[in-house]
């Protein structure tokens, strides 16, 4: 029986008069993957942004059965949450491993280096760099590489293929799927496109719409749904 991990209910966020989510309900299930997608200014950042306590919003928020509601960011990392952002998050200036250790809140040490850099080997190789030296693929490395550091139990990951050669998705993807098998962690993803990467890692998926939930069901299965094809893809 699959247990629940995360679960949103009615949630909506508000940027002053401006309606970024309303009433959006989801869950992610211990050992599960999810994926969430939709178009440029449809509410995917917003909802991540919500779960990891960094905008206020209205509805609920639980995680293991607890209500989070209350809780700043930190506390949220604490319980488990990571959130691997875009890339505007980094700090260009500041070293991989300076990045890196950021985001060891829970655990740190040589320990959790040695996992991101199993996972990324390519990581350790310019471990010393600025980041801001590096392509988009191996900062995107680092971005997942630093939510890794506080050991989470769900990882979110913001926009995981945006701006990079389907190569480089392709093996962020298969990463993504070793983690999940040897960390035993949830994913929750947010994309712009229905790729067939997202069908390899994620089983299901939801599908927003001008900050509205229209669709959700097996990401394979998605495209098949009319509201999808005419609210998303622009198919009559």
């Amino acid at each position: 029986m699959e247990r629940e991990l995360l679960r949103v209910e009615d949630l909506s966020v508000y940027y002053g008069e401006v309606r970024a989510l309303e009433g959006i309900s989801l869950r992610v299930f211990e050992n599960s993957a999810m994926v969430v997608f939709g178009s440029n200014g449809s509410g995917k950042s917003s909802l991540l942004k919500a779960i990891m306590g960094l905008v206020p919003y209205q509805g609920k928020v639980f995680f293991k059965g607890k209500n989070i509601d209350s809780l700043e960011t930190h506390k949220r990392v604490a319980l488990g949450i990571s959130l691997a952002t875009d890339l505007k998050n980094l700090f260009p200036y500041m070293s991989v491993e300076e990045n890196l250790l950021l985001g060891a809140y829970r655990r740190g040490g040589r320990e959790r280096f040695e996992k991101v850099y199993e996972y990324f080997p390519e990581l350790f190789e310019v471990r010393k760099r600025r980041v801001g030296e590096l392509s988009g693929g191996y900062q995107r490395m680092v971005s997942i590489g630093r939510a890794l550091m506080s050991s989470p139990e769900l990882l979110m990951i913001d926009e995981l293929s945006l701006g990079l050669a389907p190569k480089v998705v392709e093996r962020l993807a298969q990463v993504l799927l070793e983690i999940r098998k040897k960390e035993e962690v949830s994913l929750l993803l947010v994309e712009q496109e229905i790729y067939d990467v997202s069908s390899v890692v994620c089983s299901h998926g939801y599908v927003l719409d001008l900050g509205r939930l229209v669709a959700q069901g097996k990401v394979k299965e998605l495209l098949e749904k009319d509201v999808v094809r005419r609210v998303y893809l622009g198919i009559a």
